[in-house]
């Protein structure tokens, strides 16, 4: 599975560069390609049977012992119940309303991968894979609904991981179901499985890496393995750059292990193979922002403000590493006693204080169910308690395991010094890595020092431990927990809140839509149906970049509907990729106040803070 996922995510890169390069990405061209691949694909598979060596099948009776056969039914119930979510809720995490899904439909409209003009430059400048895929999915099935899928499918492909890493850690059938359970129940994991989120996504590669290096400890990586190693390191700095510092400590750790002396070709060839495939699958992202910034990641002040790349940024944050590291703990014990967090909080914000550094905002956030601020209290504790029983690997002589606890807390270390999003209330879903790396190491220290029985029904329990999230994900819940409880819903509770809306089969999806932004919810929607009433279908945007920008497209339905929407309004930098030929009839804007009149159009209503502006005779200055 890991080897095709690579090879599945290497063809999906290499075509949909091609196909955008010529302006062609449309679901006819789609259609084509992923059939030429998909026969491709099936040729070494369908080859035996021509050939006369037809595979054979022995089916043996299946009967588990009961505490496996709830786990795996437990398993599937949680899958299962995540696939329907992710299939009927609307895409509305904040970051997708922002970038995620905007630069998708960006790019169906464009028919290319190609920058365009906006207000918030994370659509150009993070790595595209997670929304690429979403592209072509959106593509082929004509709307937005299969958006989700692509979270839940590395959810599936990261327990397939764990468990395989598991395995290579020998740690049987009872460790394997613990390093699955311990991913399956992470909090974050469960409530962004039905999110167009891409930390999931991100986690999915670096499992397989890590699946791969520990492989090739067992055995010199054949072709095929060499191939999908280097690709995942690829396609995981091509999703998002949490990879960065965990791709590159995993990256060192495989480098480490080459046998430099007994075969110094091999290990350089490895180490190259690996470095061409991030140039090749990686070029065309890159060379874009290159064109645009004049980086490959983007402009400076945006890639400082996301990672430290120098010496001077990087001083005042070992300087206070201390309290960072703190801070990026501390949101995962948060928990419905306002008094203990604002303990925490205090004792945190205090550690700063002694190195000289005033924090105003706050540190520890209940937010126990919503996928940006979501703690993982218990998974985090049982990281602290294993990373005690390393000690009994080290006596059991598991130094495979040893040496995955060791990049995963390297990884974690770094990411807390690199990263400052990470240390923030609302980054904690960048450190989910940690949580499924830990997977595999969890289950070796729980199978080396307890007994069988107890380590099988740890697993069921964890797994039990995921149901709230899944019934009761504050912006996609399947139960709504209401001030007035409706259908499908039940009272606000004391300590666990409410969720932002009543649950997805009762809510009407424009609702579901703006849950986590309902404020804006009246604005957005008046003048999208004022548009839908008109004839005009030219319509420039003129939002502010903490405005989302995807509620527009989705209440056109745009860009299948036929309305064509451009960003008029940018930062400076950015103005180039305007395009200037562009003539809208109509100009949806947020950050207009008491405008009667925009870029020659005239005012056509107003709701809350959304004016929409309409007419002939549009110009690009702004007082015209």
């Amino acid at each position: 599975m890991l080897i095709a996922s690579a090879a599945v995510g290497t063809f999906h890169t290499l075509t949909l560069e091609a196909v955008s390069r010529i302006e062609a990405i449309r679901p006819s061209i789609l259609a084509a390609t992923w059939l030429m691949g998909s026969i491709a694909l099936a040729v070494p598979l369908v080859r035996p049977v021509f050939l006369g060596r037809r595979p054979r099948l022995a089916w043996k009776g299946i009967r588990p012992e009961p505490t496996v056969a709830l786990f795996l039914a437990l398993l599937a119930l949680l899958l299962i119940g995540l696939l329907f979510v992710a299939w009927i809720a609307v895409p509305n995490n904040v970051d997708s309303l922002l970038y995620h899904m905007a630069r998708v439909v960006h790019w169906a409209q464009n028919e290319s991968l190609r920058h365009y003009g906006t207000a918030y430059g994370h659509q150009l400048w993070n790595p595209p894979l997670a929304e690429s895929v979403i592209l072509s999915l959106r593509s082929l099935w004509g709307d937005d609904r299969p958006a989700n899928l692509v979270q839940w499918s590395a959810l599936v492909g990261v327990l397939i991981g764990v468990s395989g890493v598991a395995r290579l850690l020998q740690l049987g059938r009872t460790g394997r179901m613990l390093a699955v359970a311990f991913a399956a129940s992470v909090p974050m994991v469960v409530l962004q499985a039905t999110s167009t989120q891409n930390d999931l996504a991100t986690g999915f590669w670096l499992v397989a890496a890590a699946f791969f290096v520990l492989l090739d400890r067992q055995e010199p990586l054949g072709w095929l393995e060499r191939a999908a190693l280097g690709a995942t390191f690829g396609l995981g700095l091509l999703t998002e750059g949490t990879f960065y510092v965990f791709g590159a400590v995993i990256g060192g750790w495989f480098i480490v292990t080459r046998p430099w002396r007994a075969d110094p070709r091999r290990a350089l060839v490895d180490v190259a193979w690996i470095a061409a495939a991030v140039v090749v699958l990686n070029l065309g992202h890159w060379s874009r922002n290159l064109a645009a910034s004049g980086s490959p990641l983007g402009p400076a002040d945006w890639v400082g403000a996301h990672g430290a790349l120098t010496l001077d940024a990087l001083k005042p944050r070992i300087t206070a590493y201390l309290p960072r590291l703190l801070r990026a703990l501390a949101p995962h014990l948060a928990g419905p006693w306002q008094p203990l967090n604002g303990a925490i909080d205090a004792g945190v914000k205090s550690v700063y204080r002694a190195f000289g550094i005033e924090v105003n905002a706050p540190i520890v956030v209940w937010a126990w169910n919503h996928e940006d601020n979501a703690g993982n209290p218990l998974h985090l504790l049982l990281i602290v308690v294993t990373l005690g029983g390393c000690a009994a690997l080290l006596r059991a002589q598991r130094a495979a395991a040893l040496q995955l606890a060791g990049v995963t807390i390297v990884g974690f270390l770094l990411m807390v010094l690199l990263i400052p999003p990470a240390v923030a209330t609302v980054g904690v879903r960048l450190q989910l890595p940690l949580f499924l790396l830990w997977s595999p190491v969890f289950a070796a220290v729980m199978v080396t020092g307890l007994p069988r029985r107890w380590a099988l029904r740890g697993s069921v329990l964890l797994l039990l431990a995921a149901v709230p999230w899944l019934l009761f994900n504050t912006t996609r819940p399947l139960i709504g927990i209401r001030p007035e409880p409706g259908r499908l819903a039940i009272p606000c509770l004391r300590g666990l809140g409410c969720t932002r809306v009543s649950s997805i089969l009762s809510e009407s999806p424009v609702n579901v839509l703006f849950a986590n932004v309902g404020e804006l919810k009246r604005g957005y929607v008046g003048a999208t149906q004022s548009l839908s009433s008109s004839t005009c279908r030219e319509v420039g945007l003129r939002l502010d970049s903490s405005d989302p920008e995807y509620p527009v497209w989705y209440l056109l339905r745009a860009p299948q509907s036929g309305f064509r929407l451009e960003t008029i309004y940018t930062t400076e930098e950015l103005a180039p990729l305007l395009d200037r030929e562009f003539d809208p009839c109509a100009i949806v804007c947020t950050i207009c106040g008491d405008r009667t009149r925009l870029h020659g159009l005239a005012l056509s209503g107003r709701w809350d803070n959304v004016s929409l502006f309409q007419g002939d005779g549009f110009t690009w200055d702004e007082d015209g």
